[in-house]
């Protein structure tokens, strides 16, 4: 072991005492990942170093085998070099190479406390990134799926040279493996449409790839809740402009280089529509996207812009095909639930397709559950299961369906503040489905809601009649 801590190119094994020493106790921190915090290091021979010190428990493991099996074995000039790690009792820290410029948010997000990037700064980066992610998917010896490209995961040198990194949701997949059956991991805001599918492939990269492209050169998130209305959503932005041809109107104005060189960008945003196409067949290779981008090729006209709507919604599936969705699925971490990578599920003020999106995935954990249940004796509803003695998981599809009504109409079930008549949601939507006045009841104060009204209420009725079928089997 000690043989193989110095071989050339293998990362090097630091003790714990080490690695504070180097860190001076762990006192120069330089930013909060998914996992843990990033401190500024230096090592022996004057070389500075980031030190990622991982929090947590069962999750930390994890994460720290994925990312040192991951970026351990590999080497690109575009993705992050692992320099070394610790793994001492309960410690778990990765040692990597210094970016000086930190992570691409702060360049792009940053508002006035850094200078705009100039034009071809921002191409570069784009093309950066696209490289490091094309020899994930297609250069290795396995196929890496990344999971989790975001501004946040792209780190820059002191020249701006940009590298991907974060690869603690990645996973690996044999060459001849065209798709893996995973549970939903990455950051709302970047999951392509096809998480709500049992089959992902690595075009769920392109797509996170795709938003980032937006990202840079409208120089803002592509949720941003400081933004009135329509403008909140980038994508949907982008859509509206893209049909009005004024797709300049959402270039970087903080930018005058980015205003000169406006057609190049809006070329550029154009390849990023590619990569957003909501079928994932029709998004390209992230090989073909960095000849697009080099202009070897031609980048593909006849686009969609809904970029948001998965063309097929595959809600039914076999025992056995959930069956191993489940069986071969990584567990799901708990930074992925409540941590910084899921910020708003809870979020009342969350726009229509995230809130349908967020509800679509519950119900398919749910009814990956009722189907491992089969042969449990199947009962309608909580209270007939308690007066029978007979209680199954269909328990929670019942409860399911009052969380549903709760988040689309953003009320509690059980509401004393309202009037008598309707203080009981459940009761309050029985008397409004049998007059058809289900419109009634979306959520008044966000005007989102009130624009899609009519897809809420049919979700609320697919979604009722889909836990109904589950119940009943």
């Amino acid at each position: 072991m000690d043989l193989l801590d110095h071989l050339p190119g293998m990362p090097t094994r630091y003790s714990y005492e080490m690695l504070k020493k180097m860190t001076e106790n762990f006192s120069r921190k330089l930013g909060q990942g998914g996992f843990g915090s990033v401190y500024e290091g230096i090592l022996d021979n004057g070389t500075k170093i980031a030190v990622k010190y991982l929090d947590g428990f069962g999750q930390v493991k994890d994460s720290f085998l994925v990312e040192a099996n991951t970026i351990g074995s590999i080497h690109h000039i575009n993705l992050v070099k692992l320099v070394g790690y610790c793994s001492e009792k309960s410690h778990r820290l990765l040692v990597y190479e210094y970016m000086a410029n930190g992570s691409l948010d702060t360049w792009i997000f940053g508002g006035t406390e850094k200078s705009p990037l100039p034009w071809h700064t921002r191409r570069k980066i784009i093309l950066d990134i696209a490289k490091g992610l094309a020899y994930l998917h297609e250069e290795c010896c396995q196929k890496i799926i990344h999971f989790d490209v975001k501004p946040q995961n792209v780190l820059l040198d002191q020249n701006f040279n940009a590298k991907v990194s974060d690869f603690g949701l990645s996973k690996l997949l044999e060459k001849d493996q065209s798709r893996v059956v995973t549970r939903m991991r990455g950051t709302p805001g970047y999951l392509a449409p096809e998480w709500l599918h049992s089959g992902i492939t690595e075009k769920v990269d392109v797509y996170s790839f795709g938003v980032v492209i937006m990202e840079i050169i409208c120089g803002r998130k592509n949720v941003d809740w400081s933004m009135t209305g329509e403008n909140s959503h980038l994508l949907s932005l982008f859509k509206r402009k893209a049909l009005e041809e004024r797709l300049q109107d959402i270039v970087d104005k903080k930018s005058e280089d980015m205003l000169i060189h406006m057609e190049e960008a809006i070329d550029v945003m154009k390849i990023g529509a590619w990569c957003l196409q909501s079928d994932f067949t029709k998004r390209p290779s992230m090989s073909l996207v960095v000849k697009a981008l080099e202009g070897v090729v031609a980048a593909e006209t006849k686009l969609n812009f809904d970029f948001t709507n998965s063309s097929v919604v595959n809600m039914v599936a076999t025992a056995d095909q959930e069956q191993e969705a489940v069986d071969d699925a990584s567990p799901l971490l708990p930074s992925v639930l409540s941590g910084p990578r899921v910020t708003m599920l809870v979020d009342l003020q969350c726009q229509w397709w995230l809130r349908s999106w967020r509800v679509l995935w519950i119900l398919k954990q749910i009814w990956i559950m009722a189907l491992k249940d089969q042969a449990s004796p199947p009962r309608a509803y909580h209270k007939l299961a308690q007066k029978n003695s007979m209680i199954t998981k269909k328990v929670d599809v019942y409860s399911f369906g009052v969380m549903v009504l709760e988040i689309l109409c953003s009320r509690k079930n059980l509401d004393r503040c309202q009037s008598e008549d309707d203080a009981h949601l459940l009761g309050l939507f029985k008397r409004k489905a049998e007059n058809g006045e289900l419109l009634d009841l979306v959520d008044k104060d966000n005007k989102d809601m009130q624009l899609h009204g009519s897809l809420v209420v049919e979700i609320m009725i697919r979604l009722l009649h889909g836990a109904c079928k589950v119940i009943t089997g």
